[in-house]
């Protein structure tokens, strides 16, 4: 392995293993997203057959998940405009463990501060909070079939 292609190769393992989270965690379809603003869409099914969809941002790296990862104003601004939900998933690709936030939760906080370029979300391990994930994602408005 070339170290020029260590970052596209991080990256992708990373969007691999969400994917395999994901449908671990139920998403009967997880696809690549048509906009620009996040990295994919994954679809869950209720027990009434509706649908529920959130949109999942990636982040892959190969350190340890931290306390709270920076990401651009811009996508918590576009998140918390959103009517989807919005999953960060941070990914340690070596350990093979996820972090996660809601960005539209957290950028509708009076607290969230847009002026500045990045801000720093705090990040609870996805493993040990799968139920709440899961009970989030159910929560949301459904398209019944």
């Amino acid at each position: 392995m070339t170290s020029s292609r260590t970052p596209e190769l991080v990256y992708h393992r990373g969007e691999l293993l969400a994917e395999m989270f994901l449908t671990d965690l139920g998403a009967k379809i997880v696809s690549r997203s048509p906009f620009d603003s996040v990295d994919y869409l994954a679809f869950f099914e209720s027990e009434r057959k509706g649908f529920h969809v959130i949109a999942i941002e990636v982040k892959a790296r190969e350190l340890p998940i931290p306390a709270e990862f920076p990401i651009t104003s811009k996508l918590v601004a576009r998140a918390a405009e959103s009517n989807i939900p919005t999953l960060l998933l941070v990914v340690d690709v070596k350990q093979n463990k996820f972090g996660y936030a809601w960005l539209d939760e957290f950028g509708r906080l009076p607290t969230c501060n847009f002026e500045r370029n990045m801000i720093r979300v705090p990040l609870l391990d996805a493993e040990q909070h799968r139920e709440e994930i899961l009970e989030r994602v159910m929560s949301t408005a459904a398209a019944i079939t």
